[in-house]
């Protein structure tokens, strides 16, 4: 599995000085992308918590109510940061000459560029992904041509089908930052039908032994 990253990651990041948040349990790797004129490593932070659905009548699926999973996940890069060094020299009266001598690495951040969620309802083997987008800054024209959103997309997907086996994804038909013409085209692209109004779903190649 893609999580296998995990590990890598949680090295570097100690190697870095810098503490992983136990919130996030599961980071699987992406791929590397440009972001703000550099090429990034780009992971997705996942966080994985079980609830309660007291009312399924508003799910774009055939679910029942019962215990569900929640899935939230966070596309991000890493990138470094730095602190200056500096000289002071003697100026003409009370003024003083700063030069800058050089720089320091001294530790990591984490930006993030996007945001994806999904329900996973074990009874019924059915998964409702909800969304998985970019941040604005970060998107690129159409969905279906925008292949940093297909590669985060597929990573999400890919963790959600081996982790939890469904038979069926479903979708929202619709996604706000999108035209619904747009939208349906890029959920065609990647396999996905219409069900009914309110949803597209596809079947999935099951992972389990």
């Amino acid at each position: 599995m893609r999580d296998e990253g995990y590990k890598k990651l949680a090295g570097y990041m100690l190697f870095m000085g810098v503490e992983m948040d136990e919130f996030w349990g599961h980071r699987i790797e992406i791929g590397r992308m440009e972001m703000e004129g550099e090429e990034h490593q780009v992971w997705m932070k996942i966080h994985i918590s079980e609830e309660m659905c007291r009312d399924a009548s508003y799910e774009i699926a055939p679910v029942r109510t019962g215990r569900r999973i929640y899935v939230l996940g966070r596309a991000y890069f890493i990138y470094p940061q730095y602190s200056l060094r500096v000289e002071l020299h003697p100026g003409s009266g009370d003024e003083a000459m700063v030069e800058v001598t050089g720089f320091d690495l001294i530790g990591v951040g984490e930006r993030e560029i996007g945001n994806a969620q999904a329900w996973h309802y074990p009874e019924d083997g059915i998964l409702i992904l909800w969304e998985c987008y970019l941040y604005k800054p970060y998107r690129e024209g159409r969905p279906r041509d925008d292949w940093k959103l297909n590669l985060i997309w597929d990573g999400f997907e890919e963790f959600l089908a081996e982790r939890f086996d469904p038979s069926f994804i479903y979708t929202p038909s619709w996604e706000p930052i999108y035209s619904g013409a747009e939208w349906e085209e890029f959920l065609r692209g990647r396999g996905y039908e219409r069900f009914d109004k309110r949803s597209f779903r596809k079947r999935v190649e099951r992972y389990a032994d």
